[in-house]
């Protein structure tokens, strides 16, 4: 589940990478992208 969830996650990033391009956008510069974790609880 954990595997799928992240793969998810990865071709929702590339869609919006995709969408920012076709639209004009600056891709953002990987460098200075903030990489976190998100805790979700019940």
């Amino acid at each position: 589940m954990v595997d799928e969830a992240l793969a998810n996650i990865k071709e929702a990033i590339e869609l919006c990478l995709e969408v920012m391009q076709e639209g004009g956008e600056d891709i953002p510069d990987p460098s200075r992208v903030l990489v976190g974790s998100v805790a979700v609880t019940r």
